[in-house]
This record gives structure tokens, C-alpha cells and sequence, in this order.
């Protein structure tokens, strides 16, 4: 996959995504996510965050001291008390943007986009696929994630859904 075809499928995913949290209803919002700890409100704010700066990261890690984990989450529920449209419409505005995280490649934000849409989806009429929302794995069976090689705070994501070959 060359890097137009990469931000292609980003963009396509960022707007399939757009679509299934328009779709919500109210109550969807704050239902569990496939994440534990999760709500599905927070992994739409948690896709709001595929474009932090060093700066943002920083500000990030001294708002929410502790491991990467914990900070990545305290900083996604931070940022869930906003507005529903407001999330929509962040995560709308990134489509056509080659930005990324600092420390992660275009490949790691398609896989994020790809598996937290996934999770969204299962909260949808609409959704991805029609089969039954699968159930999370056991805690100690999540493993490593597949992307990098360290630890994801929704690794339970990730293992229930196939590999995306980025290459």
C-alpha cells in the first residue's frame, strides 16, 4: 500500500465512522464499549486524539500522570464530556489530513481508526458487519498488540478482529 493509498483508507474509515456515530442514538453513547472501562463515548473522543502534536502529548502525560494506558484513557474520558456533535465533527475535520501522532506511523492510525470503528459498530444498526457483537477475551489472554509491539489498553479489541496488512 503506498502512503496515497494508506491516507485513502484513513479517510475512508474516519468518514465510515462519521457515519456510524451520526447514527447513534443518545443512550449508544454511553454504552460499554468493547474496551474494558470503556464507553462507546469514549473511544469516540479517544479517535479525536489521532493527531496530537509532542505538545499535546506532554500537556497529556502531566494532566493524567501514570503509564501510557491510564493516560491515554484519563485523557479520552477528559475529552468525552464534550458535546456529542462536537466529537463528530472533530473527527470529520480530520479526513483529508496526513497528520498523525508523534511517535506513531500513518499504518498505527489506520489500524486505531479501523479497530475503534469496528467498536463503534457493534453499538450500530448500521454497523460493519452483521454478525453478533463477539464477546471480549479474557484480561489475561489479550497479549501484545499486534501493531507495535507494546501494550494497548484495548488490546480485547484488536484480538477479536482480523490483521489489516498495511503493506
Amino acid at each position: 500500500m503506498n502512503d496515497d493509498e494508506l491516507w485513502a483508507a484513513i479517510d475512508a474509515q474516519r468518514a465510515r465512522t462519521v457515519r456510524l456515530l451520526q447514527d447513534l442514538k443518545p443512550a449508544d453513547w454511553e454504552l460499554a464499549s468493547l474496551c474494558d472501562g470503556w464507553r462507546v463515548r469514549d473511544v469516540a473522543a479517544h479517535l479525536t486524539m489521532q493527531q496530537m502534536t509532542l505538545g499535546d502529548a506532554l500537556k497529556a502525560l502531566l494532566r493524567h500522570p501514570g503509564g501510557m494506558n491510564h493516560v491515554n484513557h484519563a485523557n479520552a474520558v477528559s475529552a468525552a464530556n464534550r458535546p456529542t456533535e462536537e466529537l463528530i465533527a472533530e473527527i470529520r475535520g480530520m479526513i483529508g489530513s496526513r497528520r498523525h501522532n508523534v511517535g506513531l506511523t500513518p499504518q498505527d492510525t489506520l489500524i486505531d481508526i479501523i479497530v475503534h470503528g469496528q467498536d463503534i459498530a457493534s453499538h450500530s444498526d448500521g454497523g460493519w458487519t452483521s454478525q453478533p457483537r463477539p464477546r471480549a477475551p479474557p484480561r489475561h489472554r489479550c497479549g501484545r498488540a499486534r501493531t507495535a509491539g507494546r501494550d494497548d489498553s484495548c488490546l480485547g479489541c484488536s484480538a477479536r478482529f482480523p490483521t489489516v496488512r498495511t503493506d
